[in-house]
């Protein structure tokens, strides 16, 4: 008999479903900054001066492309119903302050430096930038691919009196970006991307208290007689005034030490007179307005504890200093003449 034997081969084959695409962020963008510095060593900036933030400029226009990609949506839920492209930041505001420019009004963010706070801006390929507030801000509407990029631009603003020092400012989270459904509203969370800003140092050389009245002056005393004075130590009734202005942070103590201006080793409460005066027998004293002691001289120097360095104050913002020039007997002879004397005065905060 003869048969006829059919062989049947099946072949089996597991594959994966064809992808067209995909519905995702990046994992997040992380946006380098230089070191910056407010003022330098040699010319440190008043802390009182607003246009200290026109010192620090923008950093150049950061693309996510080359920091860690796009936003891809064509398979997103919303695919075919619009999409914007949005950033948002939830890094912690700083209360009451602001930034302006040409492209609108900013929110400042709190860094770890106090007075010290930054700004972001962003934008899509296509739009111009936009200021990132605490709120959403749409940076592409209705986007037109299924894919989108973001650019961004930071920069530090000087917003209060921050203490000289250098600053070591720590990776931050400064927004987050992703695309929202036109129809519902919704973020679509699987494009959530977090923008943060790279470490960076920033170096602070401000001074803390500037003289705003009487840096410089010349005091002039009447004329007084012998009869005057009563004896060695003694000061003759007539006297005069001067007084020094000067702005401070609130948040400095402040002092101060007089100096002799012509023998800066002096440390007694009487000036030296000058070469050129005619006068003996009687000095210069300075006095803290309404005080019955005059004040002893010390080296000009703003180091702590520096001789005869007194406290003056802590927690006022602008400061008026009024002192006293009285003539003193020195010696028991008195023999007339003119007399000049020289004296400085260095205040420090502390």
């Amino acid at each position: 008999m003869n048969k006829i034997v059919g062989v049947l081969f099946i072949a089996l084959t597991m594959s994966s479903p064809l992808v067209w695409g995909s519905c995702r962020g990046p994992s997040g963008i992380h946006l380098p900054y230089p070191d910056y510095q407010i003022g330098s060593e040699n010319a440190p900036v008043s802390a009182h001066d607003p246009s200290t933030n026109q010192s620090l400029p923008w950093t150049a226009s950061l693309q996510s492309t080359y920091y860690g990609g796009n936003i891809e949506w064509d398979t997103c839920n919303d695919r075919g119903r619009g999409v914007d492209s949005i950033v948002w930041s939830s890094s912690p505001k700083v209360p009451g302050a602001s930034y302006s420019d040409s492209y609108g009004t900013y929110d400042i963010y709190q860094t770890v430096v106090d007075g010290v706070g930054y700004i972001i801006r962003s934008k899509a390929n296509v739009t111009d930038f936009r200021p990132v507030m605490g709120e959403v801000t749409v940076i592409y509407p209705n986007v037109a691919y299924t894919n989108t990029a973001s650019h961004y631009q930071i920069k530090l603003v000087v917003y209060g009196n921050p203490k000289p020092g250098q600053y070591a400012l720590p990776e931050s989270l400064l927004a987050y970006w992703a695309v929202r459904s036109r129809e519902s509203g919704n973020v679509i969370s699987a494009t959530v991307t977090p923008v943060y800003v790279q470490a960076q140092t920033l170096s602070v050389y401000t001074v803390g208290c500037s003289v705003t009245t009487g840096a410089s002056q010349t005091v002039s005393l009447p004329a007084v007689g012998s009869r005057d004075f009563s004896g060695i130590g003694s000061t003759a009734s007539p006297s005069a005034s001067f007084t020094l202005g000067l702005e401070c942070s609130p948040d400095i103590s402040l002092y101060a030490v007089v100096s002799d201006g012509v023998n800066p080793a002096n440390t007694s409460d009487t000036l030296t007179l000058t070469p050129d005066s005619s006068v003996s027998g009687v000095g210069i004293q300075v006095f803290r307005s309404g005080e019955g002691t005059p004040v002893p001289l010390g080296p000009e120097s703003s180091q702590a504890g520096t001789v005869n360095q007194w406290y003056f104050g802590t927690g006022e913002s602008s400061y008026v200093v009024p002192f006293d020039v009285r003539y003193v007997q020195t010696q028991e002879v008195i023999t007339p003449g003119n007399l000049t004397a020289l004296a400085t005065i260095t205040f420090s905060y502390q």
